[in-house]
């Protein structure tokens, strides 16, 4: 699996906003962007990040797990640019 800090970061984004529209916006880059970078991310983990009932999203179980997860990696890496 080779998950980039970009697909963190836009992960990170879609579950704190619960929209990947407003993500988008917050990011400046286009919905359908987020889409995929979201759609090419679960499919290298291997599972759904988000329960999707019409445009409203939720975490799933294992999309809080890798929420979690990838706030520390985004930490570190903060930290290491920061040193």
């Amino acid at each position: 699996m080779e998950v980039s800090f970009r697909q963190l970061r836009v992960f990170i984004a879609v579950a704190h906003q619960g929209s990947m529209a407003r993500a988008a916006a917050t990011l400046h880059v286009t919905p359908p962007a987020i889409s995929m970078v979201i759609r090419d991310l679960e499919a290298q983990v291997g599972l759904p990040l988000f329960d999707r009932e019409g445009r409203k999203l939720s975490l799933s179980a294992g999309g809080k797990w890798f929420l979690e997860h990838a706030r520390k990696l985004m930490a570190s890496l903060k930290e290491a640019e920061d040193a």
